[in-house]
């Protein structure tokens, strides 16, 4: 029997005590009368059971001695007893059982009578009732055994079942005495506090968890056997704190506690430290939280709490520090001022292009607000953009940012806002880049674009060759103005009607062949065939026509190679 067992029933036993004495005082007091109604006491001592009813006596006792307790008295008072009870022969043969047998089995005394008893026994558990009985009944020793019984409601609950012999003046077994006490309620709880303690032992060991308590007095250590597993430990029933503090890697010895520490109470609650497995000499991180267990008096007598092994994070937390260390490196190097501003506009994060630009250190930049730093006016300007950036939208804008002597500088400013793991906006990334190179050649390629734009404008009007373009769909697109010089069709005579329609109908299959040329994308050289003027002459051009990449157009130049050649003139050659 377990010592929870034991504890219960010892529990039982006072309460049982208590309860015979309360019916004897009952009894003897009301001894004259009849009809006394007795109500059972306090049951939740012994669990709740659907049976439990209140009890009559409906017979007069004689004066009670109260020295002894005769046979009829007994029987009287174990039907109030709020267990299950009865008695046996010597050769094990039950011929009584207490109202409360009776109650919770539905049944009766005759049914139950001699080896009636096995029917409400579970069959499977039956054969070592029998076999543990038989021995008792054989050697005159206690019996006691947890086994099920069948209630009137059909369900088997689990009872604690004590038998003792009762003998005579020759030391002779005469009868049995057997009490049955249900543990329905203690069974469920110790089985819901097994399940529990092995969901945590489980989870400690899932989550690399290992439980201590360290005796003060005694400066031992007292753990789960995941605790000795972190250490590389062999498991034992305790340990001195000795043996933990040698493992500790000697950089990190003043951080661990130590016994005077411990006495006084002055231990700090969290901490992280390295060790050397005392298994295998592998280095490992371990963090420890504790806390102090007190007397009455406010004395330090236990150190309790947990370790667990974060050699990884802690890994993972230096390989960022690096990372962190080399990409603030990188950020200080390259020539564009790098910030992050949270939601509150606080910054979190400034390289050393702070300096050139706000002439500050970043030091003195992590930590303000960025409306604290900028005039009110370019507060107001950036207002809008940053209000843009927190709501999701990567921004763009450029502005002038002189330089702290005066001269000019123009800025690009681009704001990337950063998303949470939940994908919200938790502020945005500011990127600051010096265009005034750019700017400035900028300007001077548009000066020479507009420049090289107006000489093209000039050539188109003012030579003699025909340029312009003309599409797939067999019209012209545009024309200079040598066409109408040439032809003396107007440009909307030009464009309005099919370019055929200006080609001499002789010429029209070689120039559908170079139309067909072109849609193919190669490029048409040295053609040569005949227009007709509005006057109806006939002009011998050559054509030079190069497709325009990614449109159906292409760009058609001719030049005039017989200036005054009449059809005639071209019939005779």
């Amino acid at each position: 029997m377990s010592a929870d067992e034991t504890a219960d029933l010892r529990r039982r036993n006072r309460a049982l005590a208590q309860e015979v004495e309360r019916l004897r005082a009952a009894l003897a007091a009301d001894r004259a009368g009849t009809g006394v109604a007795v109500e059972p006491a306090d049951e939740t001592a012994f669990g709740r059971a659907f049976w439990h009813v209140s009890a009559r006596i409906d017979t007069i006792l004689s004066e009670p001695d109260p020295e002894r307790i005769d046979d009829a008295e007994f029987r009287r008072l174990a039907d109030h007893l709020p267990i299950l009870c009865w008695l046996a022969r010597s050769d094990g043969y039950l011929f009584w059982y207490n109202r409360r047998w009776l109650d919770y089995c539905g049944t009766t005394q005759e049914a139950m009578a001699g080896w009636g008893w096995r029917s409400v026994h579970d069959p499977a558990e039956l054969p070592r009732v029998m076999e543990v009985w038989a021995a008792s009944i054989a050697t005159g020793a206690p019996f006691e055994m947890v086994f099920p019984l069948r209630g009137a409601d059909g369900v088997f609950r689990p009872f604690l079942t004590r038998i003792v012999p009762l003998r005579d003046a020759t030391g002779r077994v005469v009868r049995w005495f057997g009490v049955n006490a249900e543990i329905g309620a203690q069974a469920r709880a110790e089985a819901a506090l097994r399940a529990s303690e092995t969901r945590l032992h489980r989870a400690q060991e899932a989550g690399g968890v290992g439980i201590f308590s360290v005796d003060i007095a005694s400066d031992t250590v007292h753990a789960t056997p995941n605790f000795f597993r972190l250490y590389g430990l062999r498991e034992q029933e305790r340990l001195f704190t000795d043996a933990i503090i040698r493992l500790v890697n000697p950089e990190d010895a003043g951080i661990v506690s130590q016994p005077a520490d411990r006495r006084a109470g002055l231990v700090a609650r969290d901490v992280a430290y390295r060790i050397r497995r005392a298994d295998t000499g592998e280095e490992r991180w371990i963090a420890r939280r504790g806390e102090f267990e007190r007397d009455g008096a406010g004395r330090a007598v236990r150190f309790v709490g947990a370790v667990r092994d974060i050699t990884d994070h802690k890994l993972a937390e230096l390989r960022a520090e690096a990372n962190e260390r080399e990409l603030r490196l990188v950020a200080d190097a390259l020539p564009v001022l790098i910030a992050f501003i949270d939601r509150d506009f606080i910054y979190r994060f400034a390289n050393a292009a702070y300096q050139d630009w706000f002439y500050r250190p970043p030091s003195e930049i992590v930590g303000r607000d960025v409306r604290d730093l900028l005039s009110p006016a370019n507060a107001e300007v950036r207002r809008t953009y940053m209000a843009r950036a927190l709501a999701g939208e990567a921004v763009l804008f450029e502005t002038v940012w002189p330089h702290a002597d005066g001269r000019h500088r123009d800025a690009e400013i681009r704001y990337l806002p950063r998303r949470d793991a939940d994908g919200a906006v938790d502020g945005f990334h500011v990127f600051v880049q010096d265009i005034t190179d750019r700017k400035r050649v900028e300007t001077a390629l548009l000066t020479e674009v507009t420049q090289r734009t107006r000489e093209r404008d000039r050539l188109w009007e003012t030579t003699n060759d025909l340029m312009g373009t003309a599409g797939l769909d067999g019209f012209l697109k545009s024309v200079n103005p040598a066409w109408t010089r040439m032809l003396g069709w107007s440009e909307p005579d030009l464009l309005g009607r099919p370019f055929a329609a200006l080609v001499d109908p002789a010429d029209h299959a070689e120039t559908a062949a170079v139309v067909a040329r072109l849609a193919a994308g190669e490029r048409v050289t040295g053609f040569v065939d005949r227009v007709l003027t509005q006057a109806g002459e006939r002009r011998v051009v050559m054509w030079t026509a190069v497709p325009d990449p990614g449109t159906d157009q292409k760009k058609i130049e001719a030049e005039d190679i017989y200036k005054s050649a009449t059809y005639a003139e071209m019939a005779d050659d």
